[in-house]
């Protein structure tokens, strides 16, 4: 069996990674796919949502990938926040367990 790792309450939470172009759109579009096609399978809605991304002009794929930018552009600062952060809690706990 694996041993799941205790996770440190005290410890800065790590952000979540952004979403990417592909799921932006996804999560745009999804209800309509469903809407259109209530008796497909959610796999199939999967593969729907992918044929349509493969079918979009750059240009149409232009506002989810600035909107994906936008984010990650966010995400790293936030990771840089938190990895700033843990190195103060590790030098903190290395320096309280002495």
């Amino acid at each position: 069996k694996k041993i799941k790792k205790k996770i440190d309450p005290d410890a800065p939470f790590k952000p979540k990674k952004s979403k990417n172009a592909f799921m932006i759109f996804t999560a745009a579009n999804r209800e309509q796919v469903k809407a259109d096609n209530p008796d497909i399978k959610p796999t199939d809605i999967s593969k729907k949502m992918g044929e349509m991304w493969a079918d979009l002009s750059d240009e149409d794929k232009e506002p989810y990938v600035e909107e994906a930018e936008k984010l990650k552009a966010e995400y790293l600062q936030q990771k840089e926040k938190w990895e700033d952060e843990m190195k103060v809690y590790i030098a903190t706990k290395a320096a309280s367990s002495d």
